[in-house]
């Protein structure tokens, strides 16, 4: 398996614990807080390592998997989705917990980031580790959190 999608799965979940953290603390408390903050940090971290490293990579080997490009630009408007949502979700609440729509707002954002891991892992991941493995994609250097 390539180093750099082992990490990504890492990130990915070290999300999932975050989300499960802010439900197991309920959306109003304290905790729930400090986890969210935490989850953006995230978010943050690992959207920066698939922008530098894999969507590049993955680009970079379209012209030989003509069906390859596609897929990239159909994840990577999705990404931009989700991404954005999120943003949205961060820039609205901000300090505000207490807004009456903070619990649904939170839900929703958490069944998208986990909806987004589920497709990455089930297409896009192994999609860049066989590239990976036949050489077509060499790995970064860095694999680490941003």
């Amino acid at each position: 398996m390539s180093r750099f999608i082992t990490r990504l799965q890492d990130e990915h979940a070290d999300l999932v614990a975050a989300v499960a953290r802010i439900r197991a603390c309920g959306y109003a408390h304290a905790a729930s807080w400090v986890e969210l903050v935490r989850l953006r940090g995230l978010m943050l971290g690992h959207l920066m390592q698939e922008d530098r490293h894999l969507y590049p990579a993955l680009l970079a080997c379209a012209d030989r998997h003509p069906v390859l490009r596609d897929v990239v630009h159909r994840y990577q408007k999705d990404l931009d989705t989700v991404a954005g949502a999120a943003f949205a979700f961060f820039r609205k609440h901000g300090e505000h917990r207490e807004l009456p729509d903070f619990a649904t707002d939170l839900e929703q954002l958490c069944e998208r980031i986990g909806e987004r891991i589920r497709k990455e892992e089930a297409l896009l991941y192994p999609t860049y580790a066989k590239l990976v493995a036949a050489g077509e994609i060499t790995e970064p250097r860095e694999t680490a959190h941003a």
